[in-house]
């Protein structure tokens, strides 16, 4: 059988064509084709026919999509962190500020304390020039048969109790624990008070707390101080930056055989430079 030889110049053309049909079916690293797929997969390779797809809709009982939001992701985690806390590390500068209230628990039923203050954080020239912290003595109900357990040194402050602020930390603290010679006496039923014959040794008579929103307010001026006492105690050294607690606290008293029974508050108190 003869063979017939094709010339050299159709040879190279045929030689060139396929040359280029080679390189067009692999795409270089910086082709198209690799942006989208890192993996060198062609475009819609590995992936499911429309008409494969499962439903995931899930209608609700009155006939809407009560599907889940795929795409929503909460703002916090169980704990109260990021979601995935683990893996956004975060600067001191973004984290979030401490919490400013420390506890607000109660023994005594239907009272508690309740700070109202939005910050925590004071510089120490805003110390020096006087701050306030406001809170709340909650009284929910009636209390019936209140007996303080001891005479109260200065009267009752709201709602027949007595109620003692101290801001402390350290070798620092600042009370009005010292305001002059006590003279013990006795919350009554209409809001007076009374001297028992026996003074601070002497039981008081069971009394109510009347239900209400009593408004308090906490001031100090940065200094350490113990009260004036009756001897015109001076104001002691300003307090420096760091961390205080502030203790709002009831006079413990007794109702029937439950003892001991009183309402507290902390919080937190940051001077900063």
């Amino acid at each position: 059988m003869l063979r017939r030889r094709l010339p050299n110049h159709i040879l190279v053309v045929v030689a060139a064509a396929a040359l280029v049909a080679c390189s067009d079916s692999t795409a270089l690293p910086g082709d198209d084709a690799s942006i989208g797929n890192p993996d060198g997969a062609p475009d819609g390779a590995g992936e499911a026919a429309p008409d494969a797809t499962p439903d995931t809709t899930h209608d609700g009982p009155d006939g809407t999509d009560a599907s889940p939001d795929v795409d929503a992701r909460p703002d916090t985690g169980p704990d109260g962190s990021p979601p995935d806390a683990d893996l956004d590390a975060r600067d001191d500068a973004d984290a979030p500020p401490p919490s400013c209230i420390l506890e607000e628990s109660s023994t005594l039923p239907g009272v508690r304390f309740a700070f109202r203050t939005s910050t925590c954080t004071f510089t120490l020239a805003q110390a020096m020039s006087g701050i306030s912290i406001p809170y709340d003595l909650v009284v929910e109900h009636d209390v019936l048969g209140f007996v303080p357990g001891q005479p109260y040194w200065y009267g009752s402050d709201a709602a027949n109790l007595d109620i003692n602020e101290v801001l402390s930390g350290g070798t620092q603290n600042y009370c009005l624990c010292d305001i002059g010679l006590p003279y013990s006496s006795c919350p009554l039923a209409d809001g007076g008070s009374y001297h028992p014959d026996g003074g601070s040794s002497s039981p008081c008579e069971p009394v109510t707390i009347p239900t209400g929103v009593y408004h308090r307010v906490f001031t100090w001026d940065g200094h350490n101080w113990n009260g004036p006492s009756d001897t015109a105690n001076p104001k002691g050294a300003l307090f420096p930056a760091g961390d205080y607690e502030l203790k709002i606290t009831t006079s413990a008293g007794s109702i029937g055989d439950s003892g001991a029974l009183g309402a507290i508050g902390r919080m937190r108190v940051r001077l900063v430079p």
